[in-house]
């Protein structure tokens, strides 16, 4: 567990915000050089250097008045960054390879990158309202530095905004689906790994000297202070407030993230072999609701005391078995996932052929 990843100093903290500054003004002097090109709409030469000196002023006026020491860098955030930044690329490398415009993948991906973090946050903090925000300010919902994203508010969130610029602009709505949804679990496993540096989304308690703790050792416990500890000590019992870790657990996250890559692997290879446009975006509508279905069994962030003191889900009961909120939403989701893979072969959109260089003989 490491929630802050590195604090830069002062002086690294100038150094940047220079670098910066320098590079704004060398691409507006660039650009003046070679003249702006025809049809152009992009920020104008003035704009890129006030931005540039801009905040080399901010930045130097808050390190004088001393407001800023130092930035920390969030493992969270980066791991966030690092997940939308490669996938984005990715999806515009798949896009260029099947005869789609990149740049509309690189607009679809920023759309969804703060659509899928906007509805995250609302779909998680009206989930666990009473859990983590009912005794705390509103200002904690813009928090997303502690952790507290739902994987379904960010693909809901990012599908609406997404299909929106698809049918306004009127492109070929299945192949950029297909696109993307290759993507969607790349940028979930750097999600997850952000997740186990920052300490939440812990996994469930195993046996002290079972498999999973002798196996993976200090992976399954988290130092006092984590919300796994104050889990374990404070709501189920399992620890002494003076211990020096928590009670072990499987690492959930870390198998989300092998899940994760395991489905980016599979729809890989469906687009690489596919024969309809959409059956990407529907086969990650079926795989995906299922495995996070199974990998909710091994999350111990939502477990309580039942009143026969075994440890159950908060949620309902299905057939004997304690399901949480977000199994019961997946159960749906892939209901829903169903219908849109058969919808997808019934329509069946002939799919655009790979996009080969021609080399030329001498």
């Amino acid at each position: 567990m490491r929630p802050v990843l590195i604090e830069l100093p002062v002086s690294a903290i100038v150094v940047l915000s220079s670098l910066f500054a320098i590079w704004c003004c060398w691409s507006a002097w660039l650009t003046r050089r070679s003249g702006p090109a025809e049809g152009a709409s992009g920020p104008s030469i003035s704009a890129t250097v006030l931005v540039g000196l801009g905040q080399l002023v901010g930045v130097s006026v808050m390190v004088a008045t001393g407001r800023l020491t130092s930035l920390p860098i969030f493992s969270y955030g980066t791991c966030l960054t690092l997940g939308f930044g490669t996938g984005i690329a990715f999806a515009a490398w798949l896009g260029r390879r099947r005869g789609l415009d990149p740049n509309v993948l690189l607009d679809l991906g920023l759309l969804a990158m703060v659509s899928a973090i906007l509805g995250s946050r609302i779909f998680y903090y009206v989930l666990e309202y009473d859990t983590h925000f009912a005794h705390r300010s509103w200002k904690a919902f813009f928090f997303i530095w502690e952790g507290g994203l739902s994987i379904i508010g960010g693909v809901v969130g990012a599908l609406i905004t997404c299909t929106l610029y698809v049918r306004v602009r009127r492109l070929a709505g299945l192949a950029y689906a297909d696109a993307a949804a290759v993507v969607i679990p790349l940028g979930e496993m750097f999600g997850r790994i952000g997740c186990y540096m920052n300490g939440c989304c812990w996994g469930a308690p195993v046996a002290e000297d079972g498999f999973v703790a002798t196996t993976l050792g200090g992976l399954c416990r988290f130092p006092p202070g984590s919300p796994a500890f104050r889990q374990h000590s404070e709501e189920l019992g399992l620890i002494t407030a003076d211990a020096l870790s928590s009670f072990p657990v499987h690492p959930s996250q870390l198998y989300t993230s092998m899940t994760a890559i395991t489905l980016f692997s599979i729809l890989l290879c469906v687009h690489r072999f596919k024969r309809r446009e959409g059956i990407v975006m529907g086969t990650f509508c079926v795989l995906f609701p299922i495995g996070r279905i199974c990998i909710e069994f091994f999350r111990g962030d939502s477990l309580v005391r039942g009143e026969g003191g075994q440890l159950v889900r908060s949620g309902a009961e299905l057939m004997g078995a304690h399901l949480s909120v977000f199994q019961a939403t997946m159960m749906v989701l892939l209901v829903l996932g169903v219908g849109v893979f058969c919808w997808i072969r019934k329509m069946n959109v002939p799919a655009r052929k790979l996009v080969t260089e021609e080399v030329g003989t001498p």
